[in-house]
């Protein structure tokens, strides 16, 4: 059809874009409100005070929630005119709200301060349920109605407030929505619930791995013997091995150099760029671009059950196993693989290793540079750095509980994901 009819009564405002772009449709059954009735403005404004220390918050792009940034004393600030913020209203980015930025105050962050670039909201809880609007802002349609609202520049394209809050979505009433919101919130209690869980089977692990010895008064002299000298660094000399019940064999036991293919960048093939988070959170895709956009023109291919890590910032647990999902996805060249040998070695055993504060400590202790960047040969982790090996049947009884954890959770999260879009298609239908 080239010609589109739309009611007077129906327009929001008179952008041609909002209104060639209205592809958004919605469940009949549901009547439709404007967010200016559930969401009122806050500018609670205040001072920067120099001697009070603030919390800053960032949100996440793409629906990923508000977080903390940091804590800053006020003499560190330099925007001394901002807002105030409480658990349970509305905040976004008046930016980046095109690409989800946007989300509920949660309570940890009640009371930080944000920018002029931030806008918050007041809710009428009484007409929407809490996660009912976190839910409804999650979907794509919601993200989609906020692009129709932002105008400017590919780089500065800022959400138009008074189009926004004529912007109407789907609101039945509280007891509907509820209804609406119910198998999420069944799911999302018990995921919720094994990650609060998880860190208390952690310290479980860590003590029945590594022995805590009591702190004794230490002789400011230490003899140590040539023959055990593992390297002429200071600070390995002066720091304490780990101890363990179980048996410490240097990496070298279940560690080898890998076979890395490398492969050079094509201009007009897209490539998945693997990345690695800290405290042995394992690895990720970094970000997916075509080749014309990485500058480096050479790369490696990561294979399934190789460890990884970066060789140049080798700190607070930086090491990931690379699993099915993220096989040959590629890596620069300050990223090292290792094969491991997992008939003496659990894959499982090894990643949480790196999850514990004890074993990080140690290696922290072993690895040499600044405090902002730590570096490790291939041959200094294989030899220096000792790992509790017990048997493979022992490793695999040690980590049962945290192993089955971690795999519930993943389920979970799948399944949230299937919940939250059924929501999303009971809705916007």
């Amino acid at each position: 059809m080239i010609l589109q009819t739309i009611k007077y009564k129906d327009l929001e405002n008179w952008s041609v874009k909002s209104l060639i772009r209205k592809g958004i449709k919605y469940n009949p059954n549901y009547p439709l409100v404007k967010l200016g009735d559930i969401l009122i403005r806050n500018k609670t404004q205040i001072e920067i005070q120099d001697d009070i220390e603030y919390k800053r918050v960032t949100i996440k792009l793409y629906n990923g929630g508000i977080y903390l940034r940091d804590k800053k004393l006020g003499k560190d600030i330099g925007t001394k005119k901002q807002f105030l913020i409480k658990k349970g209203q509305f905040l976004l980015s008046k930016i980046d709200a095109r690409n989800g930025a946007f989300g509920i105050v949660p309570d940890e962050l009640d009371g930080a301060i944000i920018t002029g670039n931030f806008w918050t909201y007041d809710v009428d809880y009484s007409k929407v349920n809490p996660l009912y609007l976190t839910l409804i802002t999650t979907t794509k349609q919601f993200v989609e109605l906020c692009n129709n609202a932002s105008s400017g520049t590919t780089r500065r394209h800022y959400l138009q407030e008074d189009i926004f809050l004529n912007t109407k979505i789907p609101l039945p009433d509280v007891n509907i929505q509820k209804q609406l919101i119910e198998k999420y919130q069944k799911i999302k209690k018990r995921l919720d619930e094994l990650k609060k869980e998880y860190p208390k089977l952690l310290e479980q692990f860590e003590k029945e791995i590594f022995i805590v010895e009591k702190q004794e008064r230490k002789s400011l002299l230490k003899k140590i013997r040539y023959k055990d000298l593992e390297s002429w660094s200071v600070t390995i000399l002066i720091d304490d091995d780990i101890s363990s019940k179980y048996p410490l064999k240097p990496f070298k036991e279940v560690l080898s150099k890998a076979n890395v293919e490398k492969i050079n960048i094509e201009d007009n093939k897209k490539y998945k760029i693997l990345g690695v988070r800290s405290y042995g959170k394992g690895v990720y895709i970094n970000r997916e671009v075509f080749g014309k956009d990485l500058k480096m023109k050479k790369y490696q291919v990561a294979k399934r059950n190789h460890l990884y890590w970066c060789k140049v910032d080798t700190k607070n647990g930086a090491f990931g196993i690379i699993t099915e999902e993220f096989e040959n996805s590629i890596a620069s060249s300050n990223m090292t693989f290792a094969k491991i040998n997992y008939s003496k070695i659990d894959l499982y055993y090894l990643q949480l290793l790196f999850q514990l504060k004890k074993f990080n400590q140690y290696m922290d202790s072993k690895v040499t540079g600044t405090t902002n960047r730590k570096y490790i040969k291939f041959d200094e982790l294989l030899h220096n750095i000792k790992v509790p090996l017990p048997d493979i049947n022992t490793q695999k009884q040690l980590i049962v509980l945290l192993k089955n954890n971690l795999e519930e959770q993943k389920r979970l999260e799948k399944e949230l994901e299937v919940a939250l879009k059924e929501f999303g298609n009971e809705i916007f239908s």
